[in-house]
């Protein structure tokens, strides 16, 4: 069993995760969030983004994990050999709804600030995956806030009790 945290950001336009394909264009993430994830084996941050949606079969994604460290300030540079697993998904058009994952295997690096307190996340990551495709070589910077949380009963929870109450599920 994987219990999720998931922390809603303020919209792409505001808060931006994107990435490079090489030296081109920057590719702005339809859809993103963070979250904290448990399970018997692994606790972790999770950051994810995408594009495209599975009605129109055509989802390309990234999703960054990292250890979870119980600290009000995180700010670390975390590679393959220090906990990062780095891990990109995309449709399978001659399948409709099915898609592949990749995981980055030779190179992969985030650095990244997470302040529980101010309730931000903010990193910038590189990495190569292969696919049964492509080789991707990618760049890429994230940017969230949180929007929402849960609420004492007098409707008011500070980003710090907000991360010490999810920390306690």
């Amino acid at each position: 069993m994987v219990n999720h945290s998931v922390f809603p950001s303020v919209s792409n336009k505001e808060n931006p995760f994107r990435w490079y394909l090489g030296s081109g264009q920057p590719i702005l993430a339809s859809r993103a969030f963070f979250e904290e994830q448990r399970s018997p084996l692994r606790h972790d941050w999770f950051f994810f983004a995408t594009t495209g949606t599975p009605a129109e079969n055509n989802i390309f994604s990234f999703g960054i994990f990292i250890p979870y460290e119980d600290v009000d300030l995180l700010e670390k540079t975390y590679t393959l050999a220090n906990g990062l697993s780095f891990i990109h998904g995309h449709s399978k058009p001659e399948w409709y709804g099915a898609q592949d994952s990749f995981l980055a295997e030779k190179k992969a690096e985030l650095s990244v600030r997470l302040d529980r307190i101010k309730g931000t996340a903010v990193g910038d990551f590189n990495g190569e995956i292969t696919t049964d495709c492509y080789q991707l070589k990618l760049t890429g910077t994230f940017d969230f806030s949180l929007t929402s949380g849960p609420r004492s009963e007098s409707g008011k929870t500070s980003r710090k009790e907000h991360f010490e109450q999810i920390s306690k599920m």
